[in-house]
């Protein structure tokens, strides 16, 4: 009995946690800070660069910040249609 209601709650804190990990509005903002960041630190390391044109470039390393099941979350349960549409936002976002 005591190991059925300690198990419960592990369970119950681990399903919470997974379920904000997955949660599309964190998800967006966290595409949103990487974004911001990326383009910060291309900035900073690149001074004069046009960002028009190397942020779609820079949108394509997105997918490799997140966890595949993060990922597929954006693609197919965010506000976006395709992943074009996925990198076009963050591409727009950098630039």
């Amino acid at each position: 009995e005591m190991d059925y209601e300690i198990g419960g709650k592990r369970h119950k804190r681990k399903a919470k946690k997974e379920l904000a990990r997955l949660n599309i509005d964190n998800l967006m903002t966290r595409l949103e800070d990487w974004a911001l960041n990326a383009r910060e630190e291309y900035a900073a390391d690149n001074p004069d660069a046009d960002m028009q044109g190397i942020a779609w470039d820079l949108a394509q390393g997105a997918e490799y910040s997140f966890e595949p099941d993060e990922w597929d979350v954006l693609m197919y349960r965010g506000p976006f249609e395709s992943d074009d549409d996925l990198y076009t936002y963050i591409a727009d976002l950098i630039a």
